[in-house]
């Protein structure tokens, strides 16, 4: 098996979804943002609109976590599943979205922001124009776009030290932009999230639900939601790579093992996966042990990792003892 080969194997693996228990909470918070901008939009064509009310109405979530935990993840597939569509009049086409996601870059400005906003929907924005010029265009291409709603990646960009100084700014200037338009935001970033978006009162009262998605529990049953995660991902291994877990490890002790590796991270327990499995191929190997787990871990250890030992490479003695020892009746 040549590197291209296994290279499009391990790329067909990494793009299986994995089950999250949050997602449904997530995907229903998201859904009912859009209903919601849905009803506010069609108020605008209402005798009775209220342009003061509707400027006051909360129209922001922040989902916040540590990195790893499946944020980005959760908003990229709530994306996928509401792809954008084409409507077609008088011989125009105007492609909708429904859901505008932008990850902030590293070095932010509210300019940026909006001129980022604007390509995503297909617009090429002239950074030679002002803040006010580039907003009026934004506001008119959700319009056009019929986007419900915004969720916007990476705020904790607006604590680096080349940012800080922006920030305040960058706060006032979102709450303005929030005031402006029809769309509920969704702020997507670290554990220092909701302070960033709450430290502005009038941004933090239009964001008043936070959604924590904390690294998973340790997997101590087959129903745990570590196990209901990982096992979907080794029953599909073999027809996506030709590679499968060795039938000698046991599965929950293998979840039990990945979950000291990565704390619980998911993107940590993919990455162990993914980088085991590219080491087994270029082996020319049709099966995975835990030599394959230890040769990644020595060259990767996790961060998250609760455990000072190699977790691949204990014996099954070492392993229960360790287990009965820190872990106790939670495992």
């Amino acid at each position: 098996m040549d590197l291209i080969d296994i290279s499009k194997r391990l790329i067909k693996f990494e793009r299986r979804r994995v089950k999250n228990p949050m997602r449904s909470l997530v995907f229903s918070r998201l859904d009912f943002m859009v209903a919601y901008s849905t009803v506010l939009q069609m108020e605008k064509d209402s005798e009775d609109y209220d342009q003061y009310e509707h400027e006051n109405e909360q129209k922001g979530l922040i989902i916040a976590g540590f990195a790893g935990v499946g944020k980005s993840s959760l908003a990229k597939t709530y994306v996928k599943n509401n792809k954008p569509t084409f409507v077609t009049n008088d011989d125009f086409t105007q492609k909708l979205f429904p859901t505008l996601y932008y990850q902030l870059p590293g070095q932010v400005t509210f300019k940026r922001i909006i001129a980022g906003q604007l390509r995503v929907l297909g617009y090429h924005p002239n950074m030679k124009h002002d803040e006010d010029t580039l907003t009026t265009q934004l506001l008119d291409a959700l319009q056009k776009c019929k986007v419900k709603i915004i969720i916007l990646d990476e705020i904790q960009h607006l604590t680096t030290k080349k940012n800080i100084d922006q920030m305040p700014l960058i706060q006032n200037s979102l709450k303005g932009l929030i005031n402006a338009c029809d769309q509920h935001f969704v702020f997507i970033g670290d554990e220092t999230t909701p302070k960033i978006i709450k430290g502005c009162g009038q941004l933090g009262r239009r964001a008043p639900t936070v959604i924590e998605l904390l690294p998973f529990t340790f997997p101590s049953d087959c129903d745990s939601e570590v196990y209901q995660m990982i096992n979907p991902l080794l029953d599909l291994m073999p027809s996506d790579t030709g590679v499968s877990l060795s039938s000698k490890i046991n599965r929950l002790d293998f979840c039990q093992r990945l979950y000291l590796a990565s704390g619980g991270v998911i993107d940590a327990m993919r990455f162990y996966m993914h980088e085991a499995l590219g080491y087994a191929m270029q082996k020319g190997r049709r099966t995975l042990d835990y030599s394959d787990f230890k040769h990644v871990y020595e060259m990767s250890p996790s961060d998250n990792s609760i455990i000072n030992e190699n977790p691949f490479g204990l014996t099954e003695a070492q392993f229960t003892k360790w287990l009965a020892k820190e872990l106790g009746n939670a495992a």
